[in-house]
């Protein structure tokens, strides 16, 4: 599905993209090993489900926010926001809240009501903060 929506991507947004999202995509599992070697950085909010997906939103939100600034996607799903927020003039904070919104509601066949409630919560924040920085003057360059 990924590659699917890259290569829409790459059609639709050209060469400097797929190459920014390659590098992210490349960063992110390299981070993602490293963390996983340290363990965890915050203490366990199993108990806490909604500060997790407030926190969680922030983080994601912020993340994919300067790569989608930079250029780049993180993942299919951020591809797949960039190219309904290019189609239909949309903002990308609206893409990308739409395109998770309807994973999250397909999902509702196997994960329970209460966990998405708590997922859409994060990807509301989420949404929010690309945005914020999708929109905002300053530059960010890929090294």
């Amino acid at each position: 599905m990924d590659a699917i929506c890259y290569f829409f991507a790459y059609k639709l947004l050209g060469k400097t993209f797929l190459k920014n999202a390659i590098f992210a995509s490349f960063g992110f599992s390299m981070f993602y090993n490293i963390y996983e070697y340290f363990g965890y950085v915050l203490p366990s909010l199993d108990g806490y489900p909604i500060s997790a997906a407030v926190l969680g939103g922030l983080i994601v939100g912020l993340g994919v926010g300067i790569i989608l600034k930079a250029g780049g996607a993180s993942g299919g799903d951020d591809a797949l926001a960039l190219i309904i927020s290019k189609l239909s003039k949309c903002k990308i904070s609206k893409a990308y809240f739409l395109a998770d919104f309807v994973v999250l509601m397909l999902s509702l066949t196997y994960i329970s009501v209460d966990k998405i409630i708590c997922s859409l919560l994060s990807v509301s924040i989420s949404s929010y903060v690309v945005g914020k920085i999708h929109a905002s003057k300053d530059k960010v360059a890929v090294v």
